[in-house]
């Protein structure tokens, strides 16, 4: 944490690259990760990861490290940005050629659970903002409720119920699904 805090004042104080660079080279993996796991594409995950690390570039003098770890900071950008992206891009179209055709026996079965997944991501996306971040960073990359609550500016208890209430919603909206 102590080389971070170095790495900040760097780009507040002077604004070099080295240390964006040390920044990037420790998260970009992680970030990465996070990002892909959710909407599936390299390009658009490759797009949106860079965003991540402009958007931190441009905007670290609004820095405060007593408010969230530099990881949290950044996983709130990626967040927003995951949202934003989702809701420009609703309608996705596949080419036939990116589709894996499932070489199992129960390839039928393997489809209707990637549409009920599909269905469960569109239903998230419609629910409020607060709980679908929580949802997803829940979800997607198992980050603490204390953490997910620093990004958002909530406690950690109400972080908690929200993420159990759109499970429950879930839960209620496909349960004949399953």
């Amino acid at each position: 944490m102590d080389n971070e805090k170095k790495w900040i004042e760097g780009l507040k104080t002077w604004k070099q690259r080295f240390y964006a660079e040390k920044i990037i080279t420790k998260y970009y993996k992680e970030i990465y990760s996070y990002v892909y796991r959710q909407i599936g594409n390299i390009d658009d995950s490759m797009d949106i990861t860079q965003d991540v690390f402009g958007n931190f570039w441009k905007s670290v003098d609004n820095y405060d490290d007593s408010k969230s770890g530099l990881r949290t900071w950044l996983y709130h950008i990626a967040t927003n940005l995951l949202i934003d992206f989702r809701r420009k891009n609703k309608v996705l179209f596949v080419d036939i050629d990116e589709i894996e055709i499932p070489t199992e026996i129960d390839h039928i079965k393997q489809m209707e659970d990637r549409a009920l997944l599909n269905a469960i991501d569109a239903f998230v996306s419609e629910q409020d903002e607060v709980s679908e971040k929580i949802f997803r960073m829940r979800l997607y990359n198992n980050i603490a409720y204390s953490e997910i609550a620093d990004v958002l500016g909530i406690n950690e208890d109400n972080a908690r119920k929200k993420y159990q209430r759109i499970i429950d919603k879930i839960r209620e909206e496909f349960k004949d699904e399953r």
